[in-house]
C-alpha cells in the first residue's frame, strides 16, 4: 500500500466527521471539502515520497563513505605492516605484537616476510625468555606480550 493510499480520505469519512461536529448539510459543501482535503493529502503524500527518496540517497551516501573508510583503513594497515629487512628480529616481533595484540606464527611470517618456521623459533625463544605468553585457540597458537 502506497503512502497516497494510506492518507486518502473518502466522502463517507468527511460526512461522519461533519456529523460528529454537528454540521448541517446546508452549512457545508461536502464535495468541496473532499476535494480540498484530497488535494492536501496528495501534497503531503508527494512530500513524504520526496523525503523517502532523500532517505534512500542519504543511505547510499553513507554506504559509500563506509566503503571508503574501509578501503583507507586497509591501505593504512598494509603500509603499517611493512617492516624493513634490518628489523626482522625479536625487536620487530615485539613491535608487531604491540600493534596487533596477539598473533600466530603464520600471520607473523606474512607480515615480516620470514618463514613460518623461523618466526616460530623466534616466538618460542621469546616465550622462554619471559617476553611472550602463548595460548592455544583451536589448532592455532597465539602469542601476546607478557604484562
Amino acid at each position: 500500500m502506497s503512502i497516497i493510499e494510506k492518507v486518502n480520505i473518502d466522502r463517507k469519512q468527511i460526512i461522519h466527521w461533519c456529523r460528529m461536529f454537528k454540521f448541517k448539510k446546508n452549512d457545508v459543501d461536502f464535495d468541496d471539502i473532499l476535494k480540498q482535503l484530497n488535494m492536501y493529502t496528495m501534497q503531503v503524500a508527494l512530500e513524504l515520497e520526496a523525503i523517502k527518496g532523500l532517505g534512500d540517497k542519504f543511505g547510499d551516501i553513507n554506504q559509500r563513505l563506509s566503503n571508503l573508510e574501509k578501503k583507507m583503513d586497509g591501505e593504512f594497515e598494509s603500509r603499517n605492516n611493512f617492516v624493513p629487512l634490518i628489523l626482522k628480529n625479536k625487536g620487530a616481533i615485539k613491535l608487531i605484537l604491540q600493534r596487533h595484540g596477539k598473533i600466530s606464527s603464520s600471520k607473523l611470517s606474512q607480515i615480516i616476510k620470514l618463514s613460518r618456521t623461523r618466526c616460530n623459533e623466534y616466538l618460542i625463544e621469546m616465550e622462554k625468555d619471559g617476553i611472550l605468553v602463548s595460548k592455544m585457540e583451536g589448532k592455532e597458537k597465539f602469542y601476546t606480550i607478557r604484562r
